[in-house]
């Protein structure tokens, strides 16, 4: 494998990730933002007191007041990192708890900003030995459409910053509300004191502008900017399927393909397609697999540079793992954190254990057992493809261990483990003050067990050459959780996953493929027959819930989340799509002389047969539609399982309305590019997980189409995306910061996703940078090694 020589040389400096990347924000979205020509101005306010709003006044903690510092009048902020009790409102039992905010709101004397595009302000902190440093801004709307929404979704736009200078900080907002502005300010939730953390956190904010610019940002559609390409900016691996999307109105109906010597390698017509009543046009150049670096040209149109080169995906693989690395509790990150969160703990029959370790959950500190064991069944699935490559294959290894050893701890030897805990504070590290959070949930539920079992299963696997002790326990823990998880599924049956937890979406026939994998994979490392049988049997209730049949709903080969063939699987978060796939996979692959393989091989085939439905179904990106939808909502009990928040009363109109949103197949059912949801939006997880699935299943199959489909699925993150922006940061172009207020801004980071606005059917990427959908989250790289896993595997 080839790398870009500079990213070697940082690689090595940062010691294959025991040191955070270095970020360049010179390729970022922020930097071409300041770059934009401003066509008119007006002061929001100043130290002068000009401006559309007043002086700000202080709504809860801390002072807020108008200082002179370097002979200019700034705003100050300032308060205390800790205080002696949780503020009034605050949960009592310290669950997501932490200390108010510093919040300087502005009285808004001129309220239409409609001629303005986008808010500017100079931001100085000066937080004393803190590493990582955010602020927000919000503005709220009392026009026509009110900001902030109900899930309090828009209006907001989290800034990370750098400490003791001056910050030109720039939200861009075309589409967001803001006929009859009725408040505007800023807030700094007071999160505790890490390390090196000082007592106090101060805020100088001076020259506050609306601004009117050229070519404000894209927020929403599927079409193109007019003079941009939408492609990989990451590059592409050589055999990779390669095209842009631009819209139609080129001045040329052909597109070349030039190196860096200026010379023309590749000379094709555009291709036209016309979709939901929109026209763009594809440049599909897959055909050039020679090594080097090119542009995109069409008329006067020329795209930024990319490589073409084996190890792009390896490139990937190295700034996710930073992320991993900078997002690790209990362990201290250089230049991000301290050893933190040492006096969380879980109790269980008079036992304590600490809860830190593994991976933060995203742009907050919480802590979910599950998903760090997906993502170390990720990073162990990844490791398998790269042996090869001796550096990288390490470096995997290493975060997968981290991980391993957190689930080892949560578990109490009973079949109850330690399994989640809501945290958004620092904690000192003592145990047995005020700011312990000891109220880790702890629960003896079938569903963990299973999956922890199965990631157990694959470490045995996986470490049999590489630390055979280790390998022997975890073959051990996978045989006494998957009897823990048997006995109380035997007793209990599914039950209802708590509300918070990355378990909530769960159904019978996500059991059903845990269970299978689990056995499967335990009986490849112990051969004992009764895995065998339990995965078998399960592997025919799994097909059970299999729509074999396609004159009801037009298509088939889907899951339904039982035997009863009520509800489509669907995941608007949390996503584990690929599960019914890649359970049946597994089988054919452990248990090949089985009588029932030629069941569970139909089952692929008619897997393989419902994605490319759907693909054909996709939007001129080839993002993996999300699937097929009933218009009529599940009943109210599964409804909450989906979707977190959401009233059931309140939203079951809106979800036909969503489901009409997309494409009819046939009464009563229609297929949607982008989920059903309502508070919590964004695609990624949702998206790679089926790409998962769709790889599994081509591989098997020996299908090229579906293999080549699930793979360029990754160049929808990279920027072939109607915004044309990398999602990753650091990675490829246009990429910008993230919701992540604890790790601050860290290459490698890959957000919730793109979203839609309201009941629509179209990408929403508002430049608000706000939870859900541009918060960092470990999920999300954890979804994209295994599909970075599957496309290695199916090179071989």
């Amino acid at each position: 494998m080839r790398m870009n020589t500079e990213f070697q040389q940082e690689l090595m400096e940062s010691g294959y990730i025991h040191r955070p990347l270095p970020l360049h924000e010179e390729a970022s979205l922020e930097q071409a933002e300041r770059e934009k020509k401003v066509t008119a101005r007006r002061t929001v306010w100043s130290g002068n007191g000009e401006g559309c709003c007043g002086n700000p006044v202080s709504m809860e903690r801390g002072t807020v007041e108008t200082v002179r510092i370097e002979e200019e009048n700034v705003l100050a902020m300032e308060a205390s990192l800790l205080c002696q009790c949780w503020p009034e409102g605050m949960p009592q039992d310290g669950d997501c708890a932490y200390y108010g905010h510093i919040h300087a709101a502005f009285p808004v004397k001129e309220a239409d900003w409609t001629s303005f595009y986008r808010v500017r302000a100079l931001i100085r902190p000066e937080c004393d030995g803190s590493r990582t440093v955010s602020l927000s801004m919000y503005l709220e709307n009392d026009g026509e459409r009110k900001v902030p929404d109900r899930y309090r979704r828009q209006g907001f736009h989290m800034m990370n910053l750098n400490n003791h200078q001056w910050n030109d900080c720039i939200w861009e907002f075309p589409s967001l509300p803001r006929d009859c502005v009725s408040g505007f300010g800023f807030r700094y939730r007071i999160n505790g004191r890490d390390t090196a953390s000082g007592e106090n956190a101060v805020f100088y904010v001076k020259e506050i502008w609306l601004e009117t610019v050229e070519n404000p940002g894209k927020e929403s559609g599927w079409l193109p900017e007019s003079n941009r390409f939408c492609y990989s900016t990451c590059g592409y691996e050589p055999g990779a399927s390669k095209k842009a999307v631009l819209a139609a109105g080129a001045d040329t109906d052909t597109f070349t393909i030039e190196d860096r010597k200026g010379e023309v390698c590749l000379e094709k017509r555009l291709e036209n397609v016309a979709w939901k009543g929109e026209n763009f046009q594809i440049a599909d150049f897959s055909e050039l697999t020679q090594e080097g670096e090119y542009r995109i040209c069409a008329g006067t149109m020329a795209g930024d540079w990319f490589p073409i080169r084996d190890g792009v995906l390896e490139d990937v693989t190295w700034k996710g793992i930073n992320f991993l690395f900078c997002e690790r509790c209990g362990y201290p990150v250089p230049g991000k954190h301290g050893l933190c969160h040492m006096d969380t703990y879980a109790e269980h029959k008079g036992l304590k254990l600490s809860y830190c370790g593994g991976w933060h959950d995203a742009g907050d500190m919480s802590q979910q057992t599950v998903q760090t064991a997906e993502t170390v069944e990720s990073l162990l699935e990844l490791a398998a493809e790269r042996r090869g490559s001796t550096l990288l294959y390490q470096r995997l290894m290493e975060e997968a261990l981290w991980g391993l050893e957190f689930i080892f701890r949560t578990r109490f030897g009973d079949g109850y483990r330690a399994t989640s805990l809501g945290l958004i504070r620092w904690t000192d590290g003592k145990t047995g003050n005020d700011d312990d959070a000891s109220n880790v949930r702890v629960h003896n539920h079938a569903l963990e067990n299973f999956i922890c079992a199965g990631v157990f299963a694959l470490a045995a696997e996986c470490l049999g050459d590489y630390d055979r002790e280790l390998a022997w326990r975890c073959a051990g823990a996978a045989e006494e959780d998957f009897g823990f998880a048997q006995e109380r599924y035997r007793t209990h049956g599914m039950e209802l996953p708590l509300p918070w937890e990355h378990t909530y979406s769960s159904s019978a026939a996500l059991y059903y493929g845990e269970i299978v994998t689990a056995a499967a994979r335990i009986w490849k490392v112990t051969k004992k027959e009764e895995y065998a049988e339990a995965a078998a049997e399960y592997g025919r209730k799994l097909l059970d819930c299999q729509e074999k049949d396609s004159s009801k709903t037009g298509m088939r080969g889907f899951f339904y989340r039982d035997e009863t063939h009520q509800d489509i699987i669907h995941y608007n978060h949390q996503a584990r799509e690929h599960v019914p796939a890649t359970a049946l996979v597994l089988l054919c692959r452990v248990l090949e002389h089985h009588p029932d393989k030629i069941l569970w091989e139909e089952g692929i085939r008619l897997y393989g047969e419902y994605v490319k439905n759907l693909l054909g179904y996709a939007s001129p990106y080839e993002m993996l539609p999300a699937g097929l939808y009933s218009e009529t909502a599940e009943d109210p009990d599964i409804f909450r399982l989906l979707h977190l928040q959401a009233d059931y009363e309140t939203e079951k109109d809106n979800h036909t309305l969503q489901v009409k949103a997309g494409t009819r197949v046939k009464p009563g059912y229609g297929v949607r590019q982008f989920p059903v949801w309502f508070s919590f939006r964004g695609n990624t997880a949702v998206m790679l997980s089926a790409a998962k699935g769709a790889a599994a299943v081509g591989g098997y199959l020996k299908d090229t189409f579906l293999m080549k489909a699930a793979a360029s699925q990754t160049d929808w993150l990279f920027g072939k995306n109607p915004f044309g922006r990398s999602l990753m940061y650091g990675a490829g172009r246009g990429y910008q910061q993230l919701f992540s207020t604890f790790p601050g801004t860290c290459v490698g980071q890959l957000p919730v996703g793109i979203e839609t606005d309201g009941n629509s059917d179209v990408p929403y990427w508002p430049g608000g940078n706000q939870s859900t959908y541009k918060e960092v989250w470990v999920t999300s790289v954890a979804k994209l090694f295994g599909i970075i896993a599957e496309i290695y595997k199916n090179q071989t």
